[in-house]
């Protein structure tokens, strides 16, 4: 008889796996193709099951890369391998005893999201104001904007707050990272990056984020704005001269009309400019985005990852 209660039994479906590891689903499913680490087991209608072990070294890993290491460089560590690692790292960046101090970027959030919450704009513009003095520009968008970016969607999507908080928060989020875009110096030697989104995707506030992490890493970027159809993004791109075009995708998801899009705009790039494509609705184009190339950026983390090595091969 075959004991169910196995640790390498493939029984929990992703969503339990997301939960207890506390990686997305997309992120596992980004890792799972990238690093083949962890092998799911395929349900008849194409589910993931995994195993305890599985989680485990999931848990691992999202320990490690939480301590400062890159999930390139560590994904194919056994678990002995891994539980050494982490323990050498929290050993020497964790003392004991020794509290965290709260920043004022953190407090800046705190104070910033019951703005939102409140559907208080004043308090809310009050915050980001005294954060554009305050904080260093780099500080300002990884400390501030960009977590408040994503805690706005995060709050949205799972019902914290209605859509009228969500328009209300990302008018002011985007007016002051469109400042920060608009004060960029022209960096000579530097890759030129253009960011959009493709026609009928209106939500602009995962391009401009994306735009301006791009700036604080050292690149050009051209800024067009939401909703582009693709010979317009074509055509920005060739006059910008663009190493790179970034698209975000977060809704409508899987629509066909933003399928053929994004097929037509790998036909014009032509393997001439690398096409970046990430926001919350990303991994549901996820077929025709491998079908033209395209790199996809599944969360924050993994773009700035990928901007700081393409600015790093390509500078």
């Amino acid at each position: 008889m075959i004991d169910d209660t196995s640790s390498q039994t493939k029984r929990h479906p992703i969503k339990v796996v997301a939960l207890r590891t506390g990686l997305t689903p997309e992120v596992l499913r980004v890792w799972e193709k990238r690093y083949d680490f962890v092998d799911p087991e395929r349900t008849p209608t194409a589910r993931r099951l995994y195993s305890d072990d599985d989680i485990e070294h999931l848990l691992l890993l999202r320990r490690a890369t939480q301590n400062g290491r890159r999930i390139g460089d560590i994904a194919r560590m056994n678990k002995e391998q891994l539980e050494e690692m982490i323990l050498e790292d929290e050993s020497v960046s964790r003392p004991a005893l020794t509290p965290m101090p709260v920043n004022l970027a953190d407090r800046m959030l705190s104070s910033a999201l019951k703005a939102v919450k409140e559907l208080d704009p004043e308090a809310l513009q009050t915050v980001v104001s005294q954060a554009q003095v305050r904080l260093g520009a780099a500080e300002l968008i990884h400390g501030l904007l960009s977590p408040l970016a994503l805690r706005i969607g995060e709050l949205w999507q799972n019902g914290s707050i209605r859509p009228y908080h969500e328009h209300m928060a990302s008018t002011l989020v985007i007016h002051a990272l469109n400042r920060l875009i608009a004060d960029q110096r022209e960096k000579e030697g530097a890759p030129r990056l253009l960011v959009t989104t493709p026609a009928g995707q209106r939500h602009e506030l995962g391009a401009i984020l994306a735009a301006t992490v791009a700036v604080s890493v050292g690149y050009n970027v051209l800024y067009l704005g939401p909703d582009l159809p693709a010979m317009d993004i074509e055509h920005a791109a060739r006059q910008y001269r663009a190493d790179m075009v970034g698209l975000s995708l977060v809704y409508p998801e899987d629509d066909p009309a933003t399928h053929r899009q994004l097929r037509d705009l790998g036909e014009r790039l032509r393997g001439e400019r690398l096409l970046l494509v990430g926001g919350a609705g990303a991994l549901s184009y996820e077929q025709t985005l491998m079908a033209v190339q395209a790199r996809i950026l599944p969360d924050a983390e993994t773009t700035l990852q990928v901007l700081e090595e393409l600015i790093t091969i390509r500078s």
